[in-house]
């Protein structure tokens, strides 16, 4: 064999080829600095600088194993300058998150861009209501102009809603109809059909909405809920009190999801996961069903809202909550928990 690379220049390897018996035939300098690194681009990324001298004993030792790579030459003096990747905030945190999969793409990438591993694993999944006679029957008075407020919980309660309407009626149905939504996420949805709420309360939550928004609605408002089918009382309760006729439809059921090719119980037992992301208390539920005889005291959970937070505590697990119910608020309160983990690790970084 002659010989592959010289010089000043750079190569790059797999650790078995560079390390093997006929190693020294690439003929490089002693004064080149290899770089190994392994399994790029997920969260146990890894890479050290070494001698050429001591390459061979340094990946012994690391017990180095594909997928990994050599790279040689002086090219790696500037692998600091190129390290962009393992300087974002969550780097090296690997995350489960537990969204219904039409919804989950938005939460992955935003961890993603700051630079964490994302397993996706839906917990839940929604569905029409198995009896649409209610849903059909409220869309049919809302053409009749019998409400006065469409309150949305949910981005699922808005597309479910919509395509009963829609199926009897058009958007020119909703005129004269103020709409609330519980937050961004819902209001993004609404967005879809060119509409835009009316009300949005101070924090995301059942029980503000249904208390600020008893106070906006004139006296004897009529009121039209379309919602999963196991809504939060909280919020019919407080518009009930504040003296409206509130009509609660379930539009949607909410149904356990596991994973047909990942075993759930198997990724919490390997300790791989860092911390999972529940966005609702059904998704807490829904991903303690799926992993039924994990210990889900270890599960490091980050949360959005106090509904949420308190199903993930009953089940024992340590819990971080959002300061708001946003996309955004969840992924920085992540990286408070992920700086927080790795001060424990290291307390003198």
């Amino acid at each position: 064999m002659g010989k592959v690379g010289c010089g000043d220049g750079t190569m790059v390897s797999s650790p078995r080829l560079f390390c093997g018996r006929e190693k020294w035939q690439f003929g490089w300098r002693g004064s080149i600095i290899p770089e190994p690194g392994w399994r790029g681009t997920t969260a146990d990324q890894r890479r050290i600088s070494v001698s050429l001298g001591t390459l061979e004993a340094v990946c012994a030792d690391a017990e180095i194993m594909t997928p990994a790579i050599i790279v040689v030459g002086r090219v790696c003096a500037l692998a600091e300058d190129f390290a962009w990747a393992e300087k974002r905030p969550l780097a090296g945190v690997k995350v489960l998150l537990t969204r219904p999969k039409e919804l989950i793409s938005g939460m992955a990438a935003l961890l993603r861009s700051r630079g964490a591993e994302v397993l996706e694993l839906p917990a839940i999944r929604t569905e029409p209501a198995a009896d649409q006679t209610s849903v059909c029957a409220a869309a049919g008075r809302v053409t009749k102009g019998c409400y006065d407020w469409l309150v949305f919980t949910s981005p699922s309660g808005v597309r479910y809603f919509m395509d009963a309407l829609l199926s009897i009626a058009d958007i020119r149905a909703l005129a004269g109809v103020k709409i609330a939504a519980i937050g961004q996420g819902t209001q993004k949805a609404l967005k879809h059909f060119g509409l835009k709420a009316d009300f949005i309360p101070s924090v995301y939550d059942g029980e503000t909405l249904g208390r600020e928004l008893a106070k906006v609605c004139p006296a004897g408002s009529r009121i039209l809920i379309p919602r999963a089918s196991l809504g939060n009382p909280e919020l019919t309760e407080a518009l009930k009190k504040g003296g409206h006729a509130v009509d609660d439809v379930a539009t949607y059921d909410t149904v356990y999801a596991a994973s047909p090719v990942i075993d759930e119980k198997a990724v919490l037992d390997s300790g791989e996961i860092d911390f999972a992301v529940f966005t609702s208390a059904s998704t807490v539920r829904g991903f303690a069903a799926s992993a039924e005889g994990a210990d889900l005291a270890k599960v490091r959970a980050v949360c959005i809202g106090r509904q949420t937070c308190a199903a993930a505590q009953a089940l024992g697990m340590t819990v971080w909550t959002a300061e708001k119910a946003t996309l955004e608020s969840l992924c920085d309160k992540l990286e408070e928990a992920a700086a927080s983990l790795r001060e424990e690790a290291d307390p003198l970084t």
